[in-house]
């Protein structure tokens, strides 16, 4: 089996698309080598069965994905041949800082709460 391992930029919001009675996981990755007029991108379209991580995989996310390559060529209208990257993810892993996260919040008035000791003294577990 052909196992590939991308690190990479999404390009936009991940979206939810239904193939069959499944829900699979759709967003774009961009692949960034070289330096200055040496530098060179790759777009890859990466489906993921992993429905949980959608709202986390937010355009200009930093991530990590492992899993199968798919190349396919087709022939545009316009008589050009072109060629498609897909991914089947088995994995993607986020690389930004955990305040990057959706559920993140900036307001100044939420406070984290630590939980209190039981009031008997006793240990709570």
């Amino acid at each position: 089996m052909q196992q590939i391992l991308l690190h990479g930029n999404i390009g936009r919001d991940a979206e939810l698309v239904k193939f069959g009675e499944r829900e699979q996981v759709k967003f774009t990755l961009a692949c960034t080598e070289g330096k200055g007029e040496r530098k060179v991108t790759t777009w890859y379209d990466v489906l993921s069965y992993a429905t949980a991580i959608q709202p986390y995989l937010l355009k200009g996310k930093d991530v990590v994905v492992t899993g199968r390559l798919s190349v396919r060529t087709s022939q545009g209208k316009d008589g050009k041949t072109y060629t498609n990257l897909n991914v089947y993810a088995d994995g993607v892993e986020l690389c930004g800082r955990r305040d990057d996260a959706p559920h993140a919040t900036t307001d100044p008035k939420v406070e984290y709460q630590a939980p209190q000791p039981a009031s008997n003294g006793e240990l709570p577990f």
